[in-house]
């Protein structure tokens, strides 16, 4: 059978257009057996934990056992609608979000009385060692060996002008479905994906939530304090070279004593860190890293504070810390006060003494 090829999708366009298809799946016409198994053929290529390829497919396309199929779903579909958690009760205080919701809901419903009409129906599954029963705890680690498989199935699909929709309402009636299908104990299901042409012209990208609302950099944060207003001082980069580094612009700099004045301080003492308005970062690169930044009016040059700091072979012992109490906790030893880090260079060749600080 001949099928008329997609005009080639660009890799974000494939990404940001692959919808859930339900209203404009077209259930009156057949789908090529050899494109839904190009489809597969390049699902094999997702990655799979330990290289196990614990996955199989399950293609189901005789109407009678669709029939089936289309009536379990449809049982789990009503019972869904009718829960709280259906979609269109969702964000009911949210009237932009509540119409978005309810359209949502309306599909649903409408795959839900349909599913058995459509062509193509897909089951992934995994096969388990234990007779097929799923460990306690997070399974995180099993199923992610089969699902980024499905979703390169659902993006080849809509490369070739196939629909598909992710389902998993069925898996109320897992048992009933197995069995209708004469799988293995051992053999468990995590979806079911319709897979049929699609009318209209196109998809779009779908309205979702700005980056900034789901975005957490290295620790949690509240949704309303955003990325860009952290307090999250430092900053390591596991087995690398030491990097120290205030991450947003809020940060206070890192602060550097003029040598006229820590000159005049006696050896060993502790100091009033001076502010400056500039933005400096500590480093340690390989083993002579040390302090740079722009320089600000007055103050030392980068390349002296660079030297006094690599005297203290900060970067030889800042690659091996991996918490942030063991980074505090190796700064004690540079003389470390509870509102800022203070490292204290003892005297040069030019006999000046000056200290290095940075908030922590």
């Amino acid at each position: 059978m001949q099928f008329v090829p997609m005009p080639p999708l660009s890799p974000d366009e494939l990404l940001t257009t692959t919808r859930t298809v339900r209203r404009r799946l077209d259930l009156t016409r057949p789908v090529p057996m050899e494109l839904v198994r190009e489809c597969l053929e390049i699902a094999l290529q997702a990655p799979s934990g330990s290289n196990r390829q614990g996955w199989h497919f399950v293609l189901v396309t005789d109407p009678m056992l669709r029939a089936e199929i289309g009536l379990l779903y449809q049982r789990a579909v009503r019972a869904y609608l009718d829960s709280e958690s259906s979609a269109g009760r969702l964000f009911a205080d949210d009237p932009a979000r509540s119409a978005a919701q309810r359209r949502v809901a309306e599909s649903v419903a409408w795959l839900g009385d349909r599913m058995g009409q459509v062509p193509v129906l897909l089951l992934p599954c995994l096969r388990l060692p234990g007779g097929g029963e799923l460990a306690a705890g997070n399974q995180a680690g099993l199923w992610g060996s089969l699902l980024p498989a499905v979703w390169s199935y659902m993006l080849a699909a809509r490369a070739r002008g196939l629909g598909t929709a992710w389902t998993t309402l069925h898996l109320v009636y897992e048992a009933e479905v197995a069995e209708l299908l004469g799988l293995p104990e051992e053999v468990r299901q995590a979806a079911l994906i319709p897979t049929a042409w699609y009318t209209g012209e196109g998809f779009r990208p779908a309205i979702r939530q700005p980056l900034d609302e789901v975005l957490h950099v290295d620790r949690w944060r509240s949704p309303s304090i955003g990325a860009a207003a952290c307090p999250r001082p430092l900053a390591l980069r596991p087995g690398s070279a030491h990097r120290c580094r205030p991450l947003m612009t809020e940060q206070p700099p890192l602060h550097v004593e003029p040598p006229a004045v820590a000159a005049e301080r006696p050896v060993g003492t502790q100091h009033p860190v001076a502010r400056h308005e500039e933005r400096y970062r500590v480093a340690g690169a390989g083993r002579g890293g040390g302090a740079y930044g722009r320089r600000p009016p007055g103050e030392p040059g980068e390349r002296r504070v660079r030297d006094r700091l690599a005297r203290l072979d900060v970067a030889q012992h800042l690659p091996r810390v991996r918490q942030e109490r063991a980074v505090r906790a190796l700064l004690d030893r540079h003389r470390v006060d509870r509102g800022q880090v203070t490292v204290e260079v003892g005297t040069d060749g030019r006999g000046d003494r000056s200290q290095v600080g940075a908030v922590p």
